[in-house]
This record gives C-alpha cells, structure tokens and sequence, in this order.
C-alpha cells in the first residue's frame, strides 16, 4: 500500500526527475508528510503525532 501511495502522490507529479531529485524527494514525503501528518487507517483515521502526543499525556498522567 505505502508505494502504491507515494508513486500516487508523489512520483506521479515528477515524471522526469533525475535520481539525485528523487531520493531527496522520496525522504522529504516520507520523513516529512508520510510519517507524520498523514492520516494512517492503521492508527484508526489518526496521524503518527496524534498518537505520539496521545501516548505522553498518557504515560505523564
């Protein structure tokens, strides 16, 4: 599922780009959309931050 994502919402939008481009592009979604604003189904509809701050109010409490 993740690279049918990211060729859909990335890839697809740089059809010529040279390989140097494209590993910076791949690491900015990835480390900077993907895995930490994106809503995930798995994290029932929440992003990874959501859950990230949900967990330290938890263990804080």
């Amino acid at each position: 599922m993740f690279f049918k994502t990211i060729k859909t919402e990335e890839l697809d939008q740089h059809p010529l780009i040279k390989t140097e481009q494209l590993f910076s592009l791949i690491f900015k979604y990835i480390d900077g959309w993907y895995n930490t604003q994106r809503i995930h189904s798995a994290l029932n509809g929440k992003t990874p931050w959501e859950v990230f701050y949900e967990k330290c109010f938890e263990l804080a409490a």
